[in-house]
């Protein structure tokens, strides 16, 4: 199955930022505690943070895609 490079980068920059956004999220949800508890945001923030996610990766991924086709080869 063929997936435009574009589309590649964006579903992975998506994955890899996902995770990090959960690690931030639950870092700050755990300051100052003794114990560190893994959780997921409520259902309003956990859709802002998507959808705020989603923007930024395919946008990283056409300005990558936009970059390789005018300076790359």
């Amino acid at each position: 199955m063929y997936m435009h490079p574009t589309i590649l980068v964006g579903m992975i920059t998506f994955v890899v930022f996902f995770v990090e956004a959960m690690l931030h999220y639950n870092i700050g949800v755990n300051s100052g505690k003794n114990k560190f508890y893994v959780q997921f945001p409520g259902y309003k923030d956990f859709f802002r943070i998507i959808v705020v996610l989603g923007f930024f990766s395919f946008m990283n991924a056409f300005i990558i895609s936009y970059t390789n086709n005018r300076f790359g080869q």
